[in-house]
């Protein structure tokens, strides 16, 4: 897969997930307040395995996966 491909396929889940999901939208504005490096990003790497519920941010994005 692409590198522009793969960015698209992960920005369409994650839009999924944030457009079905209140508990991802709250989890990621926390993760944003954070001010990882100063500014309001969220690194996948470092918030892949906090736990959104029972399962964790990356496990909550596989589910929307195809």
């Amino acid at each position: 897969m692409e590198r522009d491909s793969a960015f698209s396929k992960f920005a369409q889940i994650l839009s999924a997930a944030v457009y079905d999901s209140k508990d991802v939208r709250e989890f990621l504005k926390n993760e944003a307040l954070k001010k990882f490096d100063k500014n309001y990003d969220v690194l996948f790497l470092a918030a892949k395995d906090e736990m959104i519920g029972d399962k964790t941010f990356k496990e909550v994005l596989s589910d929307y996966a195809p």
